[in-house]
């Protein structure tokens, strides 16, 4: 019996957490939000499977987020806006590798798991957003495109209506 209100107390917790930040970093609600695809990829490093959501808001903006990772990462299930993304990859040079400092430095949104940022650039990676960079540094990538993945969004969207 215990447990059960332990369980609860902490789910409870998590959703106020989520919901203050959400507000806090205009960031979307989960109900804001609707599910186009779950998917999964393997981890940056190849330690975990990651289960990660595609979806739009009412404004047709498209968002990612992490939900699980078979691993012992944490995992904090808020959703990043791919518009945002995409603002900071356009910004770098084109042809100079960036690791995935460059991504959190510029979210600035406080209360994310220091693991999100590593489990993003994988979905990023597995939607070919991002590229390896070529070169014999590990860790570092480009920019590719998002044309390709938006693609596939559209296809989504209609298959739900």
């Amino acid at each position: 019996m215990t447990v059960k209100k332990t369980a609860v107390k902490k789910a409870k917790k998590v959703a106020k957490s989520q919901a203050s930040i959400s507000k806090i970093n205009n960031v979307p609600a989960e109900s804001d939000i609707q599910v186009l695809a779950v998917c999964s990829t393997e981890s940056v490093s190849g330690s975990s499977t990651l289960k990660y959501q595609i979806g739009t808001d009412a404004n047709s903006d498209i968002h990612f987020r992490v939900i699980s990772s078979s691993g012992s990462g944490y995992v904090n299930p808020i959703w990043y806006s791919l518009n945002e993304i995409l603002t900071i990859l356009e910004a770098h040079p084109g042809n100079s590798p960036f690791t995935s400092l460059l991504i959190s430095s510029r979210l600035k949104i406080e209360g994310r798991s220091n693991n999100n940022v590593g489990f993003l650039v994988a979905v990023l990676l597995q939607e070919k957003i991002l590229v390896p960079f070529e070169g014999e540094e590990k860790f570092k990538w480009q920019f590719n495109s998002a044309d390709e993945f938006l693609l596939r969004v559209e296809k989504l969207k209609s298959e739900k209506k």
